[in-house]
This record gives C-alpha cells, structure tokens and sequence, in this order.
C-alpha cells in the first residue's frame, strides 16, 4: 500500500536480513534450555532491533511427564481439564481465514473429525469437566464447537471472551436454565426487540444459548465507555497507519489486530497503541483494561480474564456437582500470554498454604502445560498442537 511505502523504502536491507534470522531462530526447536529473544534499543523511542541473545527459561518448565500424567488419569475420581482453542488444540487459522473472521465476525474452519471425536469421548466420560477457555467471541465458539455441542452425551463447557463469558453446558444451575427459558420467550418477541439497542438485544440472545456473563449489565456502559475516551478515533488512526491491521468492537470488547501486519512494525504500533490507550481511559477514569494478547491489543473490562474464569469454575463445581467426589485430577493446556493467568490461578487454587511456586511440581494432581517452550508459569510443555492432541487421545484411551 501507499501508506507503507515510506517504511518500506527507508528500512536498510539490514533490517530485514535481521527479521528473518529472528523468525528463523523462533520457528526452530532447541534442544538446550535457552531460548532467542531480541534486545531492543528505545533511546530514540521505538523498538529497533540491535541483537539477538539468550535467555534461560523462567522457572523449571520441562517436557510433559505423559506416562505419570495418564496414571494420575487413571486413577483419579473426579477431573477438571481447561483447554485454550487457537494455538492449542487447533493450529491457528491461516491468515486469509483470520482476515475473513475478522471483518465478518464468523469463522468457516470446522474442527478436524478425530478432534471432535476425541472431545466427545473425554467429555462424555462422568468423571471429567471439560472446557474451552478461548479469547475468542461466543459466535465463533459455537459455531466451532457446533458438532461436539449437538451431541446431548459430551456436556462441553466454554468460556469466550477470555472469561467474560461462561456457558456451563450440563452444570447450568437452576437460576441459569430459568433466564435461559426467559429469554428464549423475550428474543422472540418483536415488541421486546424494538425496546433495546443492538448491544442488549445480543446479550439476551447470549444468555438464551445458555451463557453466564461475569459482570451482567456491562453491555450497557461499554459503548459508552469506549465514546468517552475517544477509542474509536485511536484505533481508526493506527489501523490506517499499521498496513493489514483490523480492528472490531464487540458489546463487551473492543479488539485490534496487527497479525496480517510487519511483525516489527506490528509489534512497535501495538506498544504506542497500548500507551495512548491507557492514558485516554485514565483520563475519563473508566473500569477498562487493556491487554496486549498475541498478534492483539484488547479492551476488557477490569477484573476478567481468563485466571478469574478458572477460578470461578473451580469454586463453583463444588456446589454445582454436590454428588461427585472432589476433583483429584486437574489438567490445563494453553500457548497465549493470556493462558499464563489460567496457570496461576490453577497452581494458586490447589497450592497448599505456605508452599512456594518453586514447590508447585509438588502438587501431584495439578498439571499446567504450554505449548512450545518459551518463558511460562506452566510447570510443563508441548511442542505443538499435534502433541495436544495425542495427549487428548490418549486421555480418551484411557477411560
């Protein structure tokens, strides 16, 4: 484009020669425990590669310990087992596929037939809870899930939005199945559809499929929110400015995307980004976080993600299985920096008091796995989705 032609054409061959070592070394499996990571010189206020150096892996994270991991399967009474979408148990779309998702807000890639397989056979066993916790919006959640869903026998859980949203699936409570009967009526009225907005007419369609939000009412003030502080405008200037960037406001979010862009110049705009965020919300002093996720800059309001929806199910479950034993086995896969905060929380539900997180291989029951090496709080990792999915069969296997 036009508007990339400056940065383009003022890069020295240098430069790129630099990227695409960094790719290289990033895409590659090491076999010691270090892994590449770039310096960055600031002084003249943006990110500028100058180096490529090593840096030992945070804590102790090791490759999945299988064979230990299918016994304590076996043997347990009750599990709990959290799974991340993209990236985890699915490659991440290709990049025509996540632009078409992006502007039309739908996703047309269907889960491969021997995942969907090995998902309803884990959850239709009666010892597990199974859930999804995806970034992803409730719209492309059921239409990716649509087969595993239809089938009445694997009562999947899922969590959009990054834990905005939570569809317990068979442990809806009696509370939820009512609201749920109440709204399936409310939506289809057409008096009731004239009297809200676009955003509230959503929310009650959401909560007729079964969905539980975090903070109800929140589509309300969101709009608002984002008018105040100008969002739109920042975000419309650096996705004109950020070539192959896109950006979608949701009634609970608001998301820019730079993974179509220059890894570099995608990274450098999504960090001024952030701060011209952060100073325009504390300015007008709302409740709105933002997150930076992969190849993503996100809007969220304050207190969600997806470690608060770990620890909401897990103190749920209790209360919404009284005749099931107490969960004995806990196993929770991710590859996002978002998925870092479902790791803690896990490890911070089942750590015993006074234990430090150097401790936490103590925890038997409890494994946190990421996927790929790389700095984490998970105790272990895969290499790739393919290694996932084994696992996952192999879990199935077992029952």
């Amino acid at each position: 484009r036009n508007r990339d032609l400056e940065y383009i054409s003022n890069s020295p061959s240098s430069k790129w020669t630099r990227n695409i070592i960094a790719e290289l070394h990033s895409s590659a499996r090491v076999e010691d425990e270090t892994f590449t990571v770039l310096d960055t010189d600031e002084a003249r206020g943006a990110e500028t590669v100058t180096a490529m150096r090593h840096v030992l892996y945070k804590g102790s994270c090791k490759p999945l310990e299988i064979p230990s991991l299918l016994q304590a399967y076996k043997d347990a009474k009750q599990r709990v087992i959290l799974l991340d979408f993209g990236g985890t148990i699915a490659e991440r779309e290709l990049s025509n596929i996540a632009m078409k998702r992006d502007f039309l807000g739908v996703s047309k890639r269907k889960l491969k037939p021997l995942l969907v397989a090995v998902l309803k056979g884990i959850c239709s066993d009666k010892k597990n809870v199974v859930f999804i916790v995806s970034g992803n919006t409730t719209k492309v959640l059921m239409a990716a899930f649509h087969d595993v869903l239809s089938d009445p026998n694997t009562p999947l859980g899922l969590v959009a939005h990054s834990g905005l949203s939570i569809r317990w699936g068979s442990l809806s409570d009696a509370k939820t199945r009512l609201r749920r009967h109440e709204d399936i009526n409310f939506v289809n009225k057409d008096e009731s559809k004239e009297k809200l907005s676009e955003a509230e007419l959503i929310m009650h369609q959401k909560t007729a499929q079964g969905w539980e939000f975090a903070l109800p009412g929140i589509s309300r003030e969101w709009g608002q929110w984002m008018k105040a502080a100008d969002v739109q405008s920042i975000i419309e200037d650096y996705t004109w400015r950020t070539g192959g960037s896109t950006w979608s406001q949701s009634p609970v979010t608001t998301t820019w995307d730079f993974r179509q862009s220059d890894p570099e110049w995608g990274g450098i705009q999504a960090k001024s980004l952030e701060e011209d965020l952060m100073n325009a919300l504390q300015k007008v002093n709302v409740p709105v976080e933002v997150m930076r996720k992969k190849n993503t800059v996100q809007l969220m309001p304050k207190g969600v993600s997806k470690g608060t929806a770990v620890t909401q199910i897990l103190k749920e479950l209790p209360e919404r299985m009284k005749d099931n034993p107490p969960v004995d086995f806990a196993l929770c896969i991710g590859d996002d920096i978002a998925d870092e905060r479902m790791f803690s929380a896990l490890l911070d539900f089942y750590r015993p008091a006074g234990n430090q997180k150097q401790d936490d291989e103590s925890i038997g029951h409890v494994y946190t796995c990421t996927v790929g090496r790389k700095p984490t709080e998970a105790q272990f990792y895969l290499n790739d989705t393919k290694e996932v999915v084994d696992l996952l069969k192999q879990l199935n296997d077992k029952k």
